[in-house]
């Protein structure tokens, strides 16, 4: 029994050598096979680089940029309100302004964004989602009727008023004694 063991063990070794060299290999499609099974083409297909230098920019509110990756044609840009998907877009640029869709839609939070780099070029897979963006902190004043203004304007002139009536008066003391001395 134990001989039959030591002879198998080659074997395996093999098996577990083919299999971490297969593993290395990229991956491989069979775009087609003739009538006689034998394999008419093979298509490769390479992973695109994780995006990097994702950041809001500094200068230009709502803009968010990232590096360029070679091979591919667009670009996944994902949005998170406090690490919420709120949407994403497609886009072929290394930027894209988050603010139409921040100001009309989402409104006040926290913003950060992924990209994911992708390609038409069927020899390339979509890139793994690249890290979060630093944080963008917007804060939307409420929108406020025109009865709200209203009565905010009054409570405004009222307090006005009773802040000037109340206001003491230096000369009264002096308006006083003349007044008495006639």
């Amino acid at each position: 029994m134990r001989e039959n063991r030591i002879q198998i063990l080659p074997y395996v070794a093999c098996v577990l050598i083919f299999m971490l060299c297969a593993s290395l290999l990229p991956t491989a499609e069979v775009d087609a096979v003739n009538a006689e099974n034998v394999v008419v083409g093979i298509t490769t297909t390479t992973q695109l680089e994780t995006p990097t230098g994702v950041h809001w920019d500094e200068s230009e509110k709502f803009l968010a940029r990232w590096d360029a990756v070679e091979g591919a044609d667009s670009y996944t840009v994902v949005l998170y309100d406090d690490g919420s998907i709120q949407g994403y877009v497609e886009t072929t640029e290394t930027s894209y302004s988050w603010k139409a869709g921040i100001t009309d839609n989402f409104g006040s939070g926290t913003y950060t964004f992924t990209v994911i780099a992708t390609s038409e070029d069927e020899s390339y897979t979509s890139s793994e989602e690249s890290e979060m963006s630093d944080e963008f902190k917007y804060w939307q004043m409420p929108e406020i009727s025109s009865t709200a203004w209203k009565v905010i304007i009054i409570v405004v002139v009222v307090g006005v008023c009773i802040l000037i009536a109340a206001w003491p008066d230096k000369n009264i003391k002096k308006r006083e004694k003349i007044i008495h001395k006639k």
